[in-house]
């Protein structure tokens, strides 16, 4: 998802979710395990167990 859809979707402002994203990524740098990009950010929520690796968002709702 694009940050505007995740605000859309939370109720909040584009701005608060890239905050939030910006201090996830600063705490897994902090431990040693980067996640620069989308892609690593979902590898480390598979990893941690915060997200299914066989979740399909293929088919998620793009028109919010």
């Amino acid at each position: 998802f694009a940050q505007v859809q995740v605000a859309r979707r939370m109720g909040i402002k584009q701005s608060a979710v890239k905050t939030n994203i910006d201090r996830i990524r600063e705490k897994y740098a902090r431990i040693g395990r980067p996640a620069p990009t989308k892609i690593d950010l979902r590898i480390r929520a598979i990893e941690d167990g915060l997200v299914d690796s066989m979740e399909d968002t293929s088919t998620a709702d793009r028109n919010l």
